[in-house]
């Protein structure tokens, strides 16, 4: 005779269950232009179209992530205005890894709303989108290299007229 066996919230009804599934179905509403900030990501994993000199890597990484869910990549790339990250087309969400970003830019926090990335360049916001901190990678890609093409123009001159110079009047 076989007998059934409970799970724990059935052992334990005065305890509410939670799963992360929440974030695993809102990636389907993610485009890939949307990056995301996470604070639990240990490495960084981003589509190669938002990438720059993408190139094979040495050896393969498989990530786990919510569910068991694995993801074999074979590439890394560099994303403009941040360093070198994993490059995968299977990536069901472009994650920029908190605590990387925090290595290299200071981050600030409005409770409940955003985090914004303070680059040399310009501040990038990650607006709170169904409990995730997005942003739209297009616009901020676009505004990274026009800033670094200008100030490539602009090497080799003095401060007037770079790029986030501060020209006072006399």
């Amino acid at each position: 005779m076989k007998q059934a066996s409970a799970t724990r919230a059935e052992q334990e009804p005065d305890i509410e269950e939670y799963t992360i599934e929440k974030a695993v179905h809102v990636t389907r509403e993610l485009r890939t232009t949307d990056v995301l900030l996470d604070n639990q990501a240990d490495i960084s994993v981003i589509h190669p179209s938002l990438l720059t000199g993408v190139k094979p890597l040495e050896k393969r990484i498989k990530i786990s992530g919510v569910r068991g869910v694995q993801l074999i990549v074979h590439q890394v790339g560099f994303l403009k205005g941040f360093f070198e990250v994993y490059a995968s087309a299977d990536t069901k969400a472009n994650v920029l890894s908190m605590v990387a970003v925090e290595e290299v830019y200071p981050i600030t926090y409005k409770q409940g709303e955003l985090f914004t990335v303070h680059t040399q360049e310009r501040d990038i916001v990650f607006q709170q989108r169904a409990h995730l901190y997005v942003a739209e990678w297009g616009e901020v890609g676009t505004v990274l290299a026009t800033v670094q093409e200008n100030e490539r123009v602009y090497q080799g001159g003095g401060t007037q007229g770079k790029v986030g110079a501060r020209i006072h009047p006399e």
